[in-house]
């Protein structure tokens, strides 16, 4: 028999030795091969129950590779019980793996996307730099994630849309996760002029972040993070749940206009000055 990878070709001669080994099948190898194949689809149901059952008691492993798992498990033992009935009938394995071999590589080889995805898919899983819930942002893309597959992530918008990102994308791709302890932090940045006073503007960016969703533990806190030519940068932050995120944001930023005109808050725009000096 002549394989050759590179060409993935199996030669007739391959065939032929398939067809030699099963004229050599007879009626006395193949009443106990047909006992062995009953006999190992109950054990293979059985070992099957109880391996599922181990994996649904244990919180380390993600839920999503259970079924990845419970596969894996199901092809190895089927695999074994075809040697198994192959060595009985007395069949020569090694021209049947010749097929399979070619079978497996032009598969391979024409969905190598698909494959990457599910290779990518089960690093996500077992590394599980995030976990369904999470706030994320990946290729401009930040929203809650709703569903981890083998080939993609489903990601929830704020505006409610959904995005399918597939997983390739994610292994190579920067990836923040705003989650921490099942919270996640909210950054709000306005600009005030110089003329207003930084006690003015704190006050008034606490009242405006004084909403039921915002959490009281961890504190709010503000931060002057720039002095730019027209105006100084602040930065609010505050903690809320997960599924809060768009509201709390959405209604801080409507009071800001509020309490910044309640507290004589002055916003500021892009403006020259020109001083004009008399000759």
């Amino acid at each position: 028999m002549v394989y050759n990878l590179a060409t993935s070709v199996v030669t007739e001669q391959d065939l032929q030795a398939i067809a030699e080994n099963l004229k050599q099948v007879t009626w006395e190898k193949a009443l106990p091969a047909v006992i062995i194949v009953i006999a190992g689809i109950i054990l293979i149901r059985l070992l099957m129950k109880i391996f599922r059952r181990l994996l649904e008691k244990t919180d380390r492993i993600e839920k999503t590779l259970h079924t990845f798992i419970l596969s894996a498990v199901r092809v190895f033992l089927v695999v074994i019980l075809v040697v198994i009935v192959a060595s009985q009938l007395g069949i020569d394995m090694s021209a049947i793996l010749v097929v399979i071999g070619v079978l497996v590589l032009a598969f391979s080889m024409a969905a190598e996307g698909i494959l990457s995805n599910i290779a990518s898919g089960l690093m996500i899983l077992i590394s599980r730099p995030f976990n369904v819930g999470d706030l994320i942002e990946v290729e401009d893309t930040f929203g809650m994630v709703e569903q981890i597959t083998f080939n993609y992530i489903k990601v929830r918008l704020l505006d409610k849309k959904a995005v399918y990102i597939p997983n390739k994308n994610i292994s190579v791709s920067k990836l923040k996760n705003y989650i921490n302890d099942g919270i996640v932090r909210v950054e709000v940045d306005v600009e005030a002029s110089y003329n207003s006073r930084v006690e003015d503007v704190t006050k008034a960016l606490m009242e405006a972040s004084d909403i039921p969703c915002v959490l009281k533990d961890p504190e709010r806190s503000i931060a002057i993070t720039n002095y730019g030519d027209n105006a100084i940068k602040y930065q609010l932050r505050m903690f809320v749940k997960p599924e809060d995120y768009g509201i709390a944001k959405g209604r801080v930023m409507a009071n800001i206009h509020r309490t910044f005109e309640e507290n004589n808050v002055e916003f500021t725009y892009p403006h020259i000055v020109v001083h004009n000096s008399d000759r």
